[in-house]
């Protein structure tokens, strides 16, 4: 072998070697392998014009260029490294990293620890985590902050590392319904866990350097570049994602919700809801989800009831019947339970209370920055009418339904006015008491319902962080949109820091809809005013095969809001559907257009689930099935991008079959058509669903959109129609 050819004394370098001398030493490595050869792999897709993935972070200069082999015509031409003693973080890093080039290439890069590397080796050494060649190297200079990560090369070494304190990147807990029934403690991953720095590197490692993506759980969303030959090309960057919580929730934080409904359906629950709580994880983990900050938007009172409901009513609202607590035979739940019940905030007594809470939770957890002091769930319901409170309360502010229990036990709606300023009243009594007991700390409320809009006239604490959440349809109205950003704009205003905590995956039925475009305007916006905190998304719904491009979207901007729609998209196209890009691109902007026009579009009194099914199916359906035959034709049809395209083909098809349910429906309700049929087409809605009970299928979510469609008879549906009760959009 030539002198310029010998491979170098990796062992030295490990063992406590001056950065000058390791630089030099793996400048010499660099250049004796010279420029490497036209290989297949990335550089050939890039060549004939698939895009990379987007670049959504700064380039800072650290290190060299990334241009290394990882396999060579089926041969393995790197390895991973890890330090001596690696975190949990830092293995499941480098395991990520090797599944994903063994799937590429069919070869399995090995998998050594610092301390046990071989005396020389000639090749690619990907550096995972804090390694000693790491430091050696002078990288990366000036210490890492929370989160942040780096990729870089110097010679023939790839360092991919990154801040991973706080990490919890565990796998799912194993766990079964008797755990559950017991009451066992469970191990669980909380929102604004995050998976930590060094995972990250790996994953914009996989994704711009290898061309690989995470689309969504399970290997047909997963994207890796097939070829014997793989190379690794890219930027070297330093990152840290700006938005300091970027909470998405899976589902299983409402488990026992879940599981009813997953009953209901026809599944498995005992294999279906850990199946899910993985598979969420696979993803978010992967959607760069997770954050350095915990801000508590909780309801923070609702064991109160339990603990004082009997010896101290009079902390409780009072409603215009005298009635306080819950209401048992009373309709909505908010009213049976202790848990939705809501506090007289002008009594003193309640601040007292709440100022025993801050202080035991500061004792307990002295990193803290945040106290909760969210209102209880259900966001118009239950709220106290003393005539102290009222006293408070501005009638200048906007009016909003409020719901009570009458004398007769009914649940009514009474116009009144948005609570804000009567509460801000409230929370400034809390600072006070906060401010006594642990200084410096701040509170977190939560805007919702009857505090969705700002207070008119009074003012907020100083730090104060406001849980944002906004109606859960207003991507499905745009009069209410433009309120909900009116209203942030106007918690903005007051000097609120805000977090957007939204519950816009819930309505839709599953169907195939559009608002990525909005959502993006909307995060910008709202990072551009300087006062996003970060997201908190209410939650990750597994209807990818209809709203996948949706997710993958809300996963890019939680990571940077500022990257460019129309490149996560094109990133998104390209790499789920390859040559099939072009005709799938415009049938998510038939969507978009489908979305948004509805929204806009609500003189007729008709539901938007008829109205926007209707339009879909019959107005676009034609342009969409011409696409979707563009779209086959142009992927072999054993390609992995073909069956990407069947997966949406088979949501467009759930979205044909509610469309046929409905019209069927209301055909046979106004005497132009016949039950029989609108049963047989009820039928066939219902065999779509028992065809789709793998858990891991994820066309449409068999559990959150199952339930809410085949519980209810479509006689019962007609019913809502014809009434026009909201409550069909809420469980649709």
């Amino acid at each position: 072998m030539p002198e310029s050819r010998q491979p170098q004394p990796l062992i030295t370098l490990l063992r406590g070697a001056a950065p000058t001398f390791l630089l030099l030493q793996l400048g010499q490595a660099a250049s004796a392998f010279g420029q490497p050869a036209n290989v297949e792999g990335v550089s050939a897709m890039l060549a004939n014009g698939q895009p990379s993935a987007v670049q959504r972070h700064r380039a800072t200069g650290v290190g060299e260029p990334i241009d290394h082999a990882l396999v060579r015509a089926g041969v393995a031409a790197a390895l991973i490294v890890l330090p001596a003693d690696p975190s949990s973080a830092e293995q499941v890093a480098a395991d990520d990293l090797r599944d994903i080039v063994r799937a590429a290439t069919g070869v399995e890069l090995p998998v050594k620890r610092e301390d046990a590397l071989p005396e020389e080796y000639e090749g690619t050494l990907l550096f995972i985590g804090r390694t000693q060649a790491l430091e050696a190297a002078g990288l990366p200079g000036d210490p890492l902050e929370p989160e942040e990560y780096l990729i870089a090369a110097q010679g023939p070494a790839v360092f991919l590392a990154g801040d991973d304190s706080g990490a919890n990147l565990q796998a799912s807990p194993a766990w079964t319904l008797a755990d559950r029934a017991g009451k066992r403690e469970l191990p669980r991953w909380l929102p604004g866990d995050r998976a930590g720095g060094t995972h990250a590197a790996v994953v914009h490692f996989i994704e711009n350097g290898l061309g690989g993506a995470f689309l969504w759980p399970g290997e047909l969303g997963t994207v890796v570049p097939k070829a014997s030959t793989l190379k690794a090309t890219m930027a070297p960057v330093r990152w840290q994602p700006p938005l300091a919580q970027r909470i998405v929730r899976n589902l299983s934080f409402n488990s026992n919700r879940y599981l009813a409904k997953a009953r209901v359906a026809g599944l498995e629950a005992d294999a279906m809801l850990p199946r899910l709580e993985q598979s969420q994880r696979w993803f978010l983990d992967r959607g760069m989800a997770g954050g350095r900050l915990r801000v508590p938007g909780t309801h923070s009172t609702i064991d109160w009831w339990e603990k004082y409901g009997a010896s101290e009513p009079e902390l409780f609202a009072v409603q215009p019947s005298g009635v306080r607590g819950p209401v048992s035979a009373a309709k909505p739940f908010q009213f049976r339970t202790g848990r939705t019940v809501k506090q007289c905030t002008s009594n003193p007594r309640v601040v007292e209370l709440l100022g025993e809470e801050m202080k035991k939770h500061f004792t307990e957890n002295p990193e803290a920055e945040y106290f909760a002091v969210g209102i209880n769930d259900g966001r118009i319901h239950g709220f106290c009418m003393c005539a102290e409170c009222r006293a408070l309360d501005n009638k200048a502010a906007e009016s909003i339904t409020h719901m009570f229990v009458d004398e007769d036990g009914q649940v009514v709606g009474v116009p009144y006015y948005f609570l804000t300023d009567r509460y801000a009243v409230f929370w400034r009594a809390c600072h006070e008491k906060l401010q006594e007991l642990a200084p410096g700390k701040k509170l977190c409320i939560r805007a919702y319902g009857v505090l969705e809009a700002p207070p008119v006239a009074e003012t907020l604490p100083p730090g104060m962080a406001v849980d944002f959440v906004g109606p859960e349809n207003m991507y499905f109205s745009e009069s209410l949109r433009q309120a909900v950003l009116k209203r942030w704009d106007g918690w903005a205003g007051l000097g609120a820091d805000l977090v957007f905590r939204p519950n816009i995956h819930y309505p839709g039925g599953g169907l195939p809809i559009g608002f990525s475009r909005k959502l993006d305007e909307d995060m910008k916006r709202f990072h551009r005013s300087g006062h996003l905190l970060g997201t908190d998304f209410d939650a990750l719904h597994m209807s990818f095969g209809t709203q996948g491009h949706n997710h993958y979207v809300l996963a890019r901007l939680v990571e940077n809001p500022e990257v460019k729609y129309e490149e996560i998209m094109r990133e998104f196209c390209s790499k789920a559907f390859g040559p099939a890009a072009a005709p799938m691109r415009a049938y998510f902007e038939i969507l978009e257009r489908a979305t948004t026009e509805t929204a806009a579009d609500q003189e007729t009194g008709e539901q938007w689930l008829v109205r926007y099914t209707r339009r879909l199916v019959g107005q676009d359906g034609e342009r969409i099935n011409a696409l979707y035959e563009q779209a086959r034709a142009a992927v072999p049809e054993d390609a992995p991008e073909r069956a990407r395209v069947e997966f949406f083909r088979e949501g467009y098809r759930y979205a044909e079959l509610v469309q046929t349910a409905i019209a069927a429906t209301l055909a046979a309700a106004r005497g132009q058509g016949t039950a029989a049929q609108a049963q047989a087409d009820a039928d066939r809605l219902q065999q779509w669903f028992d065809s789709h009970k793998d858990p891991d299928s994820w066309v449409v979510d068999r559990i959150t959109i199952g339930d809410g469609i085949l519980r209810r008879s479509w006689y019962a549906l007609l019913a809502d129609i014809q009434a026009e009760d909201t409550t069909l959009q809420r469980d649709l």
